[in-house]
């Protein structure tokens, strides 16, 4: 039996480990871990503390290094049955981000195997955007953070593209609307896709 890896993504404090849990009870032949896990449990604090203080870059790297360490484990996990995973690379990616670090997900593979086009926000917007998640995840939700995300969902209303997508898991708290481009919300694909697997099991 081939399982599904469920990655569960959200604020400190907002029951991305509750809801693993419960989903996890509910699935008889699950497993549940977490993108950091022993050994590397042991020396994270150390790492947060001084590391991330004097390398950035260093910090991050921990950080990969430890989600291939989990994603090793999932792997045969995932020979059992459905895995379900509190944060996983893009929060790394995510969080390094937003405390300064110029680092990227790439998509490019992706979309290219799949004969999608797609444009991104150039460096400027970015760094925006990277302000804005630095507030929601202070607590922060302010509406000049959604009206000037609205204004970078707008420079791309001339370029010919049908939908834009939140690929983050903080965006969408600023309930941002356009009248004329569709936006995706990540999470709640996630969301729907979690339950549909379930029931599909």
């Amino acid at each position: 039996m081939n399982g599904k890896l469920i990655v569960l993504t959200g604020l400190d404090g907002s029951g991305t480990s509750s809801v693993a849990e419960e989903l996890h009870k509910l699935d008889a032949t699950s497993s549940i871990t977490n993108s950091i896990v022993s050994p590397y449990t042991i020396c994270r604090d150390q790492i947060n503390k001084v590391v991330g203080e004097i390398s950035p870059a260093a910090h991050y790297l921990f950080y990969l290094s430890a989600t291939v360490y989990t994603s090793c484990l999932i792997k045969n996990q995932l020979k059992k049955g459905n895995v379900y995973c509190v944060r996983y690379l893009v929060d790394t990616v995510v969080s390094h981000r937003v405390a300064g670090l110029h680092v990227n997900l790439e998509y490019e593979n992706a979309f290219a195997e799949n004969n999608i086009e797609y444009i991104t926000p150039d460096e400027f917007q970015q760094a925006k955007m990277g302000k804005f998640i630095l507030n929601l995840v202070t607590g922060q939700q302010k509406n000049k953070d959604r009206e000037e995300l609205i204004s970078i969902i707008n420079d791309f209303e001339g370029k010919e593209l049908d939908c834009v997508v939140l690929a983050c898991t903080d965006l969408q708290l600023l309930i941002p609307h356009h009248p004329t481009i569709k936006i995706f919300d990540t999470m709640k694909i996630f969301a729907d896709a979690t339950v549909h697997s379930i029931l599909e099991s």
